[in-house]
């Protein structure tokens, strides 16, 4: 029974970091769409800020799909406050940084930030790291590309083949939550 709560509890988690990921992209364009200044200078200056970040975290540089796999060995060494800071930050530099001129894709940055998170809750939780983290980055990103095969497919290549089901379904499983909230916020409103 305990186990079923944790699973539970991760899966929760990582869909609301689903929808951090979405509102801070929401955010982010109604930022720089506030800033009139040249695209240049944007760009340049959220050069600066990232190069900044860096001296907290390495992390916040690259869209992280190079650094997954070793991150993944050493996220369980990392405290889970700091894992949640790095996953914050990968979140905002991805976001902020499309906004305001920068190029490139948000899958791996944002199934890197859904690492670090996931990497984070297995620390507190009675089941296997490996199976927390699947189930919260398949939920997370189930929510953030709106697509839970696709989510599944890019998965199953990433992690374990023996976790399919559970990547599946927890994918799926988003999705369906994700637009009964939307449907209900809209009725609703």
């Amino acid at each position: 029974m305990k186990i079923k709560h944790s699973h539970t509890f991760a899966y929760i988690f990582h869909s609301s970091f689903g929808m951090f990921f979405l509102w801070s992209e929401k955010w982010s364009d109604y930022f720089a769409e506030k800033i009139t200044i040249s695209p240049i200078i944007k760009a340049t200056i959220w050069g600066i800020v990232l190069a900044l970040l860096t001296l907290i975290t390495s992390y916040a540089l690259y869209s992280g799909e190079f650094q997954i796999v070793p991150f993944v060995h050493q996220a369980l060494q990392i405290s889970p406050l700091f894992l949640l800071v790095i996953a914050v930050i990968k979140t905002l530099s991805t976001n902020i940084g499309f906004s305001l001129g920068w190029r490139g894709g948000k899958i791996f940055p944002s199934i890197f930030a859904s690492v670090a998170v996931g990497a984070a809750i297995a620390q507190f939780l009675p089941i296997m790291p490996v199976m927390c983290v699947a189930i919260t980055v398949s939920a997370s990103i189930a929510v953030i590309l709106g697509k839970p095969l696709l989510t599944a497919i890019l998965l199953i290549l990433l992690l374990p083949i023996e976790l399919a089901p559970v990547i599946l379904v927890s994918a799926y499983l988003a999705a369906c939550l994700t637009k009964v909230s939307y449907s209900f916020r809209q009725k609703n409103n």
